[in-house]
């Protein structure tokens, strides 16, 4: 039941940052004759601009990624597409429950984008509830990598799957 169940699992079997997560489109995850895979393509950044009086407002928009080697396509495992089936389902009934519409695969309740500070302080408040100490979303994409390691896949491969520009950066997973 919690909202951002998925966000979890495609945080931990994509190795996606949070801004690339929250900005995943539903044309993002596409079926090939291989299998299910992930296009990275964007990501939101929250945008700070100061006002002629001295306030501040920030908002979130869809961006580029913040360098070529982000731009990726990752492959689905055939559980993690049930998952995605799963999420659909329940975000297509709450869209016509809330009176949105969206593409986008992770939004509030009301179909626009998260802040990273609110999934961050969604997440410790659910771990606190179940008893999990919170290690952070970016643990997630350790998971991942080390995951690739353990299971032998190359260097290079995984720092690719990652969005690394410097293989020197996934060494160090």
């Amino acid at each position: 039941g919690f909202r951002l169940r998925f966000l979890i699992h495609m945080a931990t079997f994509t190795g996606l940052r949070m801004s690339e997560l929250l900005g995943l489109k539903y044309e993002d995850i596409e079926k090939t004759p291989s299998g299910y895979v992930l296009n990275v393509r964007r990501q939101i950044s929250e945008i700070t601009r100061f006002n002629e009086d001295g306030t501040k407002t920030v908002s979130i928009e869809a961006a580029s990624l913040k360098s070529q080697s982000a731009y990726r396509t990752i492959p689905l495992s055939p559980a993690l597409i049930n998952e995605f089936k799963r999420h659909r389902k329940w975000h297509k009934e709450e869209q016509l429950r809330n009176g949105y519409s969206t593409d986008y695969i992770f939004t509030t309740d009301t179909g626009n984008f998260y802040y990273k500070k609110n999934v961050r302080t969604s997440c410790e408040r659910y771990y606190k509830n179940i008893g999990v100490p919170n290690k952070g979303m970016h643990t997630y994409r350790h998971t991942f990598g080390t995951n690739l390691y353990r299971k032998g896949v190359p260097l290079k491969t995984a720092s690719d799957l990652l969005g690394h520009s410097d293989i020197s950066t996934t060494a160090k997973y």
